[in-house]
């Protein structure tokens, strides 16, 4: 009769280390793969990032520029057109002038359509 603990050598031995071999072997090059694509990921999400960084700085300092060129135009057409009036002035009197020029205008409209019926009567 064998004794057990013989049985149970006898079985450990049968076992066949190289499945278990294998999958750990599988698995610990999954693991590498893995580290290797994480690795590259990283790097990608780096160059992204700092190129955002850039764009971002990049379009800040083209608003800047725009801001400046606007300002720049805005006095540029001020000066040019004559325009003394500022947002902040009162419009009231300048349409005030404006309706009493227009009001001469229809008179005088009216005078020289008046002196033509007179002539031509």
């Amino acid at each position: 009769m064998v004794p057990p603990a013989t049985r149970r050598v006898e079985a450990y031995q049968a076992l066949e280390p190289g499945v278990n071999q294998s999958r750990l072997l599988a698995l610990e090059n999954e693991v590498k793969k893995l580290g290797e694509e994480g690795a590259a990921l990283r790097g990608q999400l780096d160059a992204l990032t700092k190129q955002l960084q850039r764009d971002e700085n990049e379009a800040q300092s083209l608003r800047q520029d725009e801001q400046a060129l606007t300002q720049q135009y805005g006095k540029a057409v001020t000066a040019s057109l004559n325009i003394t009036l500022q947002p902040q002035d009162d419009i009231q009197p300048w349409l005030d002038a404006q309706d009493e020029h227009e009001r001469q205008l229809r008179l005088l409209s009216q005078r020289h359509e008046l002196q033509g019926q007179i002539a031509a009567a």
